[in-house]
């Protein structure tokens, strides 16, 4: 996707090291985002559509996602993921955290992602989204692991429900809970 975007949005501006103590706090990094903003989304800035969208996850994460995949496909993430979260919450697979659910959910989202926005996008939002995980280093290798598979899966032609439900059936998915899939 092709957007011109003025090169002094905060974004772009903002160091995040200097977040560690806050010294910028979200509304004032939020309002410079907006109001530096130079590229409009239907009548709202796209700095406003990105704080409108960015409710859920740390701030300093979502200017990140920002930051290197810029705010549309950012946005386009968040609503992939919060459909693969459902997906996998109505799957039937057992483990919704650490388990075969689990494994789902990123696989699909990471697939998602690969064909909606590029594999590119997808290594970049994934990796970005596991470099703030505050989880265990297991956890984050799990994660790793399986959002690399999904990626693999958008390259195919069929869709990233039915790869990614393969892989967990045949056991390719890693999960830190094992448990056998339920029968949908």
């Amino acid at each position: 996707m092709n957007y011109s975007i003025n090169n002094t949005l905060a974004f772009n501006s903002i160091d995040m090291s200097h977040l560690n103590g806050w010294q910028m706090s979200f509304e004032s990094a939020a309002s410079n985002f907006i109001s530096n903003s130079s590229f409009t989304f239907g009548n709202k800035p796209v700095g406003a559509l990105a704080y409108e969208n960015y409710q859920v996850g740390s701030f300093r994460e979502n200017m990140a996602h920002i930051g290197n995949v810029g705010p549309l496909d950012a946005i386009k993430a968040k609503n992939i993921a919060k459909e693969s979260l459902s997906n996998a919450q109505n799957s039937g697979l057992s483990g919704v955290h650490n388990g075969a659910a689990d494994a789902y959910r990123h696989c699909q989202w990471s697939c998602e992602m690969g064909k909606q926005l590029g594999v590119d996008q997808a290594s970049k939002i994934g990796g970005t989204h596991e470099s703030y995980s505050k989880g265990p280093v297991n956890e984050i290798y799990m994660d790793t692991y399986n959002n690399a598979l999904g990626r693999q899966m958008s390259l195919r032609p069929e869709g990233c429900k039915v790869n990614c439900m393969k892989l967990v059936e045949k056991g390719v998915l890693f999960q830190l809970e094992i448990a056998k899939p339920k029968k949908r």
